[in-house]
């Protein structure tokens, strides 16, 4: 597959700009009309790096964004003890320390400056690159219509470039999406080398290892010859999924100290009660993942049966994004009982199907699948905006750009 940019006009580029200059909310939207140029991609890259810096959450909250702005506020007066300990700790294995990426970050980000709206742009730039590297892949073909808007709102709405809570999940996530997909376009091992990068970003991309090594070995079975094989596989996973927390303890002592950890949180009677708990929000919550989880199985299902109309019979990039996507869902299913594992890597199951829809000489049915998508995601979309409520003020969606920089940035 060659990503080329889409060839600028002019006229555009500078309409582009204003936009950006005036109003950046305003060159975002824009940017979406032409997505597969350059210039729309470095604008869609600001605006992440400026929804970052403008994060100012509300400290009651009991979300990740507060805990770092806490856990900032906490290290700034620390001296480089606190760094030193922190490394030490982690390769000695000391199940409190889990990852080294988040805590780094806001170490070195506070040795410059005690605003943290600097820490929020720091972390938001690598899941931001990759992100952006990821969606060229969905955008080779891209013309701007209601189809292509519905791609996209598939492809952003379990995480993208502007998701910062949760961030060492989603700082891995991007890198390892882009090194996979990478490796599989361009058959380069150096790709696969920087991949342990992740393990060091978030303990449980593990996992991710494992995936990737399933989808390598199985990459022959998944085949259109073994089409209704593989339709009847991923039925099946839905009744193996009543045996996730048996299968996980199986492996578990064989896992490092931190990720044993990680199983036994996940998997503990107390947590699975808090998490099922039936109050309004939750309840909601859970109909829409599970409408997700339905919604993906069903474009999945539909690709695999018409694979061979669909796709090149000589296309061995699509072939093996394809395997990994069947082998991940077929996981992923199995899983699902795990709330916080299997909405976690179904969210990361995600941009490899839209690569897959993207690239596909699609049919009517499933053009017809693809316009139900902002229905079907219309209550994550609501979380993702009951949670931007918490973080940001209504005034970035018409505030000049030096405006923001001057407010977010230069005043303390």
């Amino acid at each position: 597959m060659e990503l080329q940019w889409q060839k600028e006009e002019r006229n555009d580029l500078c309409f582009k700009l204003a936009l950006f200059c005036i109003v950046p909310f305003l060159a975002f939207l824009y940017s979406f009309v032409r997505l597969n140029t350059r210039s729309s991609h470095i604008i869609l890259f600001i605006c992440a790096c400026l929804y970052a810096i403008a994060m100012s959450p509300d400290l009651t909250k009991g979300i990740d964004s507060v805990y770092y702005v806490n856990e900032f506020n906490r290290v700034k007066d620390l001296d480089s003890y606190y760094i030193k300990d922190l490394y030490f700790n982690y390769f000695s294995k000391n199940e409190y320390v889990k990852d080294l990426y988040a805590y780094t970050t806001l170490y070195v980000i506070s040795r410059f400056t005690d605003n943290y709206h600097w820490m929020f742009l720091a972390f938001v730039v690598l899941p931001a690159i990759f992100c952006l590297k990821v969606l060229r892949y969905t955008t080779v073909n891209y013309k701007f219509s209601l189809l292509s808007v519905c791609i996209l709102v598939i492809f952003i709405s379990r995480y993208n470039m502007f998701s910062i809570n949760g961030v060492r999940f989603i700082a891995a996530t991007w890198l390892s999406i882009y090194l996979i997909v990478e490796f599989y376009r361009s058959n380069n091992y150096r790709y696969l080398i920087l991949l342990p990068i992740i393990y060091f970003i978030h303990h449980s991309t593990l996992y991710v290892f494992f995936l990737f090594g399933l989808a390598s070995f199985s990459k022959v079975f998944v085949s259109v010859n073994n089409k209704n094989k593989l339709i009847f596989a991923i039925f099946t996973s839905y009744f193996l999924g009543s045996y996730a927390t048996e299968i996980l303890y199986v492996f578990v002592d064989y896992l490092p100290s931190n990720v044993q950890q990680m199983v036994g949180r996940y998997t503990d009677a107390s947590y699975m009660e808090f998490i099922h708990k039936d109050n309004i929000t939750n309840s909601w919550q859970r109909r829409g993942e599970f409408a997700v989880r339905m919604y993906i199985n069903l474009l999945v299902l539909t690709l695999i049966y018409y694979y061979d109309t669909i796709y090149p019979t000589n296309d061995n990039f699509i072939k093996r994004v394809f395997a990994f996507v069947v082998i991940s869902l077929f996981m992923n299913n199995i899983f699902a009982s795990i709330p916080a594992f299997g909405i976690r890597y179904l969210g990361y199951l995600i941009p490899f199907v839209v690569i897959c829809i993207a690239n596909a000489n699609r049919t009517k049915f499933i053009n017809t699948l693809l316009l139900l998508s902002p229905f079907v995601f219309f209550i994550n979309a609501y979380v993702l905006f009951g949670y931007m409520r918490s973080t940001h003020s209504p005034s970035i969606l018409y505030e000049p750009l030096p405006l923001f920089i001057y407010k977010y940035l230069l005043i303390p």
